[in-house]
């Protein structure tokens, strides 16, 4: 989790699970931030299970908290629930939400073999972007697919590194509950993440209607979510949200 504040300087709180992650984010963040001579950068770094506090807000700064693959990292309801209400306490103006799709309930035989299926066509996407000999496809299949799809095979309800993938409209009716609010994602947005989808792609054309690799405007939600596919299955899904100020 990132919380973003924008004013007269840009303040980054980070939320990992070490504090070796949160150096090195560190280190690349302000290596980042110098090439912008007028901006003022500031970085706090949380270790995942220490108390959320909550920041001091200045005067005309813009809160802008960014949740990617952090809530399918919580193993309890509980944990979102608090979380949520963390985020909504700190009135943003904007939550962006990152999550895989996919069932949070590993433990029946239905939503495990539907979890198979996702993690298939994901290593279906891998042969349009990497060859099979490349080092960097091998290290996602063997440090980060591997030890995901084994959590799922045999799932471990003590393991709180597991992820637990839900689908979109399970983080929506959850979203909406908690008091948010969801943003149409803009144009300009959409044309960006095409663009850097047709970057990674090689071998296969980027189109929304044939079974290749595709970035879509979510018509399931109104255009309030960008989703990447594969073959017609949504894999990866990103929306935006604002508080509902009644």
């Amino acid at each position: 989790m990132q919380l973003v504040r924008i004013g007269s300087c840009s303040r980054l709180q980070g939320l990992a699970e070490a504090w070796r992650k949160l150096q090195e984010t560190e280190s690349r963040l302000v290596s980042f931030a110098k090439g912008f001579r007028n901006l003022v950068f500031e970085f706090h770094g949380l270790v995942r299970g220490s108390k959320l506090v909550k920041p001091k807000k200045k005067k005309n700064e813009t809160v802008a908290v960014n949740l990617v693959f952090h809530m399918n990292s919580l193993n309890s309801s509980s944990k979102i629930s608090e979380t949520l209400k963390f985020v909504y306490s700190l009135c943003p103006s904007v939550v962006v939400l990152v999550e895989q799709e996919g069932s949070r309930d590993t433990h029946r035989f239905l939503p495990r073999l539907e979890s198979l299926h996702y993690f298939a066509a994901i290593f279906d996407s891998l042969d349009d972007c990497l060859p099979l000999d490349s080092a960097e496809r091998l290290s996602i299949e063997k440090n980060h697919l591997g030890k995901v799809i084994k959590c799922v095979i045999n799932p471990d309800t003590d393991n709180d590194c597991c992820p637990r993938f839900e689908k979109m409209e399970t983080w929506k009716r959850r979203m909406e509950s908690y008091g948010f609010l969801g943003i149409k994602q803009s144009s300009k947005s959409v044309m960006q993440a095409k663009l850097l989808l047709k970057i990674r792609s090689h071998s296969s054309p980027v189109n929304l209607m044939e079974k290749t690799m595709q970035v879509s405007e979510s018509e399931r939600d109104e255009g309030q979510a960008i989703s990447l596919g594969w073959q017609e299955r949504f894999l990866i899904t990103a929306s935006s949200w604002c508080c509902n100020v009644r």
